[in-house]
C-alpha cells in the first residue's frame, strides 16, 4: 500500500543514471496506493526534466528536508528549486496519447 523510493544519486552534475528511466518512476507511482515517499537529493533531481516535472506537478505535494535526525520544511535554496519546477510545469500543456488499446483488434470484437 505504501512505497518508499530511494533515489541513490546525488552529485553536482545532476547525473542520475538509471534513475532517469521514466519506467522506474511509473512503476513507483502506480504501485503506491496510500503513500509514496521519495528519498533523494532535490538539487540533483531538479536538474533532470522528468523529475523536475514530477516534483512540480502537484502543488499540494509535501516536500521535506532531513535535518539533524528529523524532517523539517525545505531550506530557502531548495524551496526556490521546487518553486521553479512548479512554475515550469505550470507553463506546459499536456497532450495525452490515445489509449494503447485504441488500435487493438480486440476493440473491434468488443464493439
Amino acid at each position: 500500500k505504501a512505497i518508499i523510493l530511494s533515489l541513490v544519486r546525488s552529485n553536482e552534475q545532476g547525473d542520475l543514471g538509471f534513475v532517469t528511466d521514466w519506467r522506474r518512476l511509473n512503476v513507483s507511482i502506480t504501485r503506491a496506493r496510500h503513500l509514496l515517499v521519495i528519498v533523494g537529493d532535490l538539487r540533483t533531481l531538479c536538474k533532470n526534466e522528468m523529475w523536475r516535472c514530477f516534483l512540480g506537478f502537484d502543488r499540494e505535494m509535501r516536500v521535506l528536508s532531513w535535518q539533524k535526525d528529523c524532517l523539517v520544511d525545505l531550506p530557502p535554496a531548495c524551496e526556490s528549486l521546487l518553486r521553479l519546477a512548479r512554475e515550469e510545469v505550470g507553463k506546459m500543456t499536456v497532450q495525452l496519447p490515445e489509449p494503447a488499446w485504441q488500435d487493438s483488434p480486440l476493440r473491434a470484437i468488443a464493439a
